[in-house]
């Protein structure tokens, strides 16, 4: 796993701490290195990436300018591209202002100086090329020796066309020792003056300096040595301000690297699919569909993994599968991943405490060259765990007390549980012993647990059930791979009568285990129906309550207008009549007042009953009618009283009104469920269609839904739906409705002579 986290940062420095990383016991350092993950998880979940590219170690680089040395171009290149990366990552954390508050505390810290920065690039072109630029006198001297490079090589082109050409082996210039020669044949050595730099490989040619060139070519070395000078003090300068700040660098470092280490974290997260774990301050080990992180997620089956609270000991029985092993793996690598700062390879929600220790005895560790066997070695580990171990330790034992003899190695694994039941310790312990299931069964505090196993298919399902022990299946498997019959028989029969008392215990309580866990997830599945139904039931009730509220309050607010209005327009007369002379001004005013009383009678705010002069008669229960008031269709649910006042359902309200604030509708009656002279209901008339066209689609959909239970109650086998053909609007959300309707069997649309599109049929079940 640490060479995983390793590979995963970008610099040399992140990797080193990668590398030397381990788990902490301190839970304040490991919450803060979980935090740390998470955040940066986060951050490359909104920006796709994380903000870091490689960089190199610059520590002695900067440490030799730190103390006066002078850095080679290589180095100097070296130290701007960090603080590049630098200036960077400080930037892109600091603009995510979504991002955490550990992260932009390392943010602050990463230094930014643009001015060396930029020094180093104008001056620096390559590793081995500083700019013409770097000085005004680098670039005058270079600008020198090359005007001195062209004098030379025009002298020594002028003797390469003339008659001095008989005596060269080639005509051309060539360059020896940093000077520019011709290649002079060696019989001709005395017809060209001038200096020999070198001699070819066959002694046939000479490299001579003409004596006409050599002049020049001093002061060309003259002035490369100026030029290395130049150099030299240019990068003493630059590497003087890389000193100046190496304090702030060195620091910057530092905590580039501790950035690259935490983003390292958070992509081991993503390849591992991991989730953040819980850290609980409780002794417990919680976790949800563990995966080892060393195997491939499509290779191995979660499992769930629970001790501590009511009971610190778990025993884990089955058959020789590996699993077994790889559970107590799993348990301690994801602890101490957890207590690394790390993601764990779980689902959501999974708790871990911080342990002070883990230890484990996992595997055989016999060894030929030390004499050594298997019980030896698997002592030699117990002995050094019950010295060492202490409080808030969890401890791992594979085949507790196996490579002895089976009695005395029972024994001595239920004296090692009990020593180890002292200490507050979680184990975990992994054996195929009888004697120890029946602890884990008498002993408070000790549970114990099976990894499943496919009889029939001769393979585990990799499932562990906590509270049930294992069985080790030796005769049915035995038996599926080929053992004779009489064989198993011979066998059963040197078994003890406890030990098959207990086999068979375990056999019957995993089939009552199976079975109440079957019938759990159908009692599961009954009760989420009935939240559904109990949840849509309460927001049917709610929209009609809110629906039903705001028909008041428009009414409300329409009836007071017209007082108001009506109050406006009286005051308005008396204050006419009182300035009038005329001698039935009192009389005029009574009159106007008691008008003023006829409009306030035709307005009743707090009924909101509104006069209608076309009282309906003889309305029946079932009779479709219209609330005036507020236009919304209802259905007649109780015959008129003497004072006209009729209970009506709107949707799935029911309401009290006069009979004045009514009118009919144009739907035909439905039957609603009355009592009779008997023990049950009858029935009155139905309808076997309701028609809801022109009506928008919640008042459509309250309408049906008001019908399917009335026709549902009637026990309707089929009815219609008459929505209009129009857009089609209210026709997609009626079926809508319909898919989810618990009562609704199924449903088409009308075929020819049926309506076609404008009907929907609807089977009820």
């Amino acid at each position: 796993i640490v060479d995983m986290l390793t590979s995963l940062c970008m610099s040399e420095p992140g990797a080193q701490l990668a590398a030397n990383s381990g788990p902490s016991n301190n839970s304040l350092f490991v919450q803060q290195l979980q935090d740390q993950t998470a955040e940066a998880l986060s951050f490359m979940n909104r920006k796709g990436d994380d903000p870091l590219r490689g960089f190199s170690d610059i520590k002695d680089d900067v440490s030799r300018a730190k103390i006066g040395g002078t850095l080679t171009p290589q180095a100097l290149l070296r130290v701007s591209s960090f603080l590049a990366i630098s200036r960077t990552v400080k930037k892109a954390i600091q603009d995510d202002t979504d991002g955490g508050v550990l992260l932009s505390e390392f943010a602050d810290i990463l230094i930014s100086n643009k001015p060396i920065e930029n020094e180093i690039n104008r001056c620096i072109l390559g590793e081995d090329e500083i700019s013409d630029n770097a000085s005004g006198a680098l670039y005058n001297i270079r600008r020198d020796i090359r005007l001195s490079e062209t004098k030379i090589r025009s002298k020594l082109e002028a003797m390469v066309r003339s008659s001095a050409s008989k005596f060269l082996q080639e005509p051309l210039i060539t360059i020896r020792n940093d000077r520019l020669v011709l290649p002079v044949k060696v019989e001709h050595k005395s017809s060209v003056a001038g200096i020999v730099h070198d001699v070819s490989s066959t002694g046939a040619t000479l490299f001579i300096e003409p004596t006409a060139a050599v002049e020049l070519g001093n002061a060309i070395r003259e002035l490369q040595i100026q030029e290395k000078q130049e150099i030299e003090r240019i990068l003493k300068e630059l590497s003087a301000q890389v000193g100046s700040c190496s304090k702030i660098i060195l620091y910057s470092l530092d905590t580039l690297a501790e950035v690259d280490y935490i983003f390292a974290r958070a992509k081991l997260a993503l390849d591992m699919d991991a989730t953040r774990p819980i850290l609980s301050d409780e002794c417990i080990i919680d976790i949800k569909k563990a995966r080892h992180p060393l195997i491939p997620k499509e290779e191995i089956v979660p499992v769930d993994i629970q001790i501590g609270g009511d009971y610190t000991q778990l025993i884990i029985t089955g058959p020789n599968t590996g699993v077994k092993t790889v559970t107590l793996k799993t348990t301690g690598l994801l602890t101490l991943m957890a207590q690394s700062g790390l993601h764990i390879p779980a689902k959501d929600r999974s708790k871990i405490s911080v342990m002070q220790e883990v230890y484990a005895d996992i595997g055989d560790e016999q060894s030929i060259e030390q004499s050594l066997s298997t019980f030896s070695s698997h002592m030699t580990n117990i002995v050094s765990i019950l010295d060492s171990q202490n409080d808030g330790c969890l401890i791992l034992l594979d085949e507790l007390g196996a490579g002895t003899d089976p009695v005395e190695g029972a024994a001595l694994a239920v004296s090692i549980l009990e020593k180890l039941m002292d200490t507050n310790a979680l184990v975990m312990a992994t054996t195929h012993y009888s004697e120890l299931k029946g602890y884990a069964l008498s002993e408070e505090g000790v549970q114990n647990a099976s990894m499943e196993f496919d009889v029939k298919k001769l393979a585990p399902t990799y499932h562990m059930q906590i509270g049930m022990p294992g069985r080790s299946n030796a005769f049915e498997i035995s038996k599926r791979l080929g053992l004779k019959e009489d064989v198993i028989e011979r066998a059963e029969v040197h078994i003890s009568t406890d030990a098959k008392k207990l086999e068979d215990v375990i056999y019957k309580a995993d089939i009552h285990r199976k079975k109440a866990h079957s019938e759990r997830v159908k009692a599961e599945q009954i009760r989420k129906d009935t939240q559904t139904y109990e949840k849509r039931a309460k927001q049917k009730s709610e929209s009609t309550e809110r629906q039903q509220k705001k028909i008041i309050d428009d009414a409300k607010k329409e009836a007071q207008k017209i007082i108001d209005k009506a109050k406006r327009e009286s005051d308005e007369i008396i204050r006419v009549l009182k300035e009038s002379k005329s001698g039935s001004v009192d009389r005029d005013i009574q009159n106007a007042r008691d008008a003023m009383r006829d409009i306030q009678k035709s307005v009743d705010v707090k009924g909101v009953t509104i006069k209608n002069n076309e009282i309906p008669k003889g309305l029946i229960k079932g009779e479709g009618v219209i609330l005036i008031d507020s236009n919304t269709p209802a259905t007649v649910i109780s015959e008129p009283n003497k004072k006209g006042d009729v209970q009506v359902q709107a949707g799935v309200m029911k309401l009290k009104t006069n009979i004045a604030n009514l009118k009919r509708s144009e739907q035909k009656p439905i039957q609603v469920p009355v009592k009779s002279k008997g023990n049950g209901l009858s029935m009155e008339r139905i309808s076997m269609e309701i028609d809801i066209r022109g009506r928008n689609s919640e008042e459509g959909i309250m309408e049906v839904d008001m019908y399917l239970d009335r026709a549902y109650s009637s026990h309707l086998s089929k009815i219609s739906i008459i929505h209009g053909k129009g857009t089609g609007v209210l026709r997609e959300q009626i079926h809508r409705h319909l898919k989810k309707h618990p009562i609704v069997k199924n449903y088409r649309l009308g075929k020819y002579g049926e309506g076609e599109s404008g009907v929907t049929i609807v089977e009820l079940k």
